[in-house]
């Protein structure tokens, strides 16, 4: 009676597989005349060699059998078998409902779309994830840019696979605040102020600092914030140079920083000084007076330019009608 023994060199393989898996066959008695291997559909084996090919194979569980020996015989075939399992490669696959998030905003939405049973884990440190969900606390994390990678172990014959997430949380857009200076009538420059007194077509510049986030635009208004005119150009600009300046202004930068609430910077008062100003009001004491004697002349500025006034300016001398 021939008896046979069948043995590949592993159990389990995973679909990925690409080297022909050989049979080591064993046994007494002509076991080996007239052999041939068999499997259920789905697994492609050789069926005289019992060679098995698993690229061509389907995922799945499978029994090899091989049956050999003498024919004619009046004893019953060799018979032999052996499980083999093809496991489908797994597939990571994840991502979250944005790529910035705010440090003030709403936790991330994860989306597996592709298998379970992995972990996650985060680089570098500072966010707060859960690495069985996955799920993102925002309020417990620093803000940064992470890649979360989600990896399913090896098994099955399968190495691991793994797919990575990149993420930043943003600070709250800070709109700090805005101080500047103008050319004075003489070519100096005015105290460095958030109100600025201006000559009239006059020049000067306005420096932004202390703000958290990117710079969107500059604005100015001229009836007191009631309404914002965007100045053109100024995308991503921390001073900005006025010339030719009219008119009196506000001023502030509009600030962003990743998807958060946009930020306005404190405002920056420009008093434009008009070029026809006339002193008001001015005078004499005494008006009359004989000849020889002193009167005292007075004059000042009426224009409100929430600045002390500044000392200086002369009488020019005149005849009498």
């Amino acid at each position: 009676q021939p008896s046979a023994i069948i043995n590949y060199p592993n159990n389990i393989y995973c679909e990925t597989e690409t080297d022909l898996i050989t049979v080591t066959l064993t046994g007494t008695n002509d076991y080996d005349l007239n052999g041939m291997f068999t499997a259920e559909m789905g697994l492609n084996v050789d069926s005289i060699t019992g060679t098995i090919h698993i690229p061509s194979s389907t995922p799945g569980n499978y029994t090899v059998t091989y049956r050999g020996g003498p024919d004619p015989s009046p004893c019953s075939p060799a018979e032999a078998t052996f499980d083999i399992e093809i496991t489908a490669l797994p597939t990571a696959a994840i991502s979250y409902d944005s790529a910035v998030y705010c440090a003030s905003g709403a936790n991330p939405i994860l989306t597996n779309s592709g298998d379970s049973g992995g972990v996650y884990s985060v680089l570098p440190s500072g966010l707060s994830i859960n690495s069985i969900t996955g799920a993102i606390n925002i309020g417990a994390s620093f803000e940064g840019s992470y890649q979360v990678r989600y990896t399913i172990p090896t098994a099955g014959g399968c190495d691991e696979v793994f797919d990575i997430f990149e993420l930043t949380i943003y600070p709250e857009s800070g709109g700090g605040f805005i101080e500047g200076w103008a050319y004075d009538p003489y070519g100096g420059q005015t105290a460095t102020s958030n109100i600025i007194n201006a000559c009239h077509l006059g020049e000067g510049q306005l420096t932004l600092s202390g703000h958290v986030g990117n710079v969107l635009r500059w604005e100015s208004s001229m009836d007191g914030g009631a309404s914002w005119t965007t100045i053109p150009g100024t995308n991503g600009l921390t001073a900005y140079t006025f010339d030719l300046i009219v008119d009196s202004k506000a001023f502030r930068a509009v600030i962003s920083s990743g998807n958060c609430t946009e930020a306005y910077s404190e405002l920056a008062l420009v008093n434009v000084i008009p070029y026809d100003l006339k002193p008001s009001p001015v005078s004499a004491a005494p008006t009359t007076l004989c000849f020889g004697e002193v009167s005292t002349f007075v004059s000042s500025s009426g224009i409100n330019t929430g600045v002390g006034p500044e000392d200086g300016g002369d009488f020019n001398t005149g005849q009498f009608p």
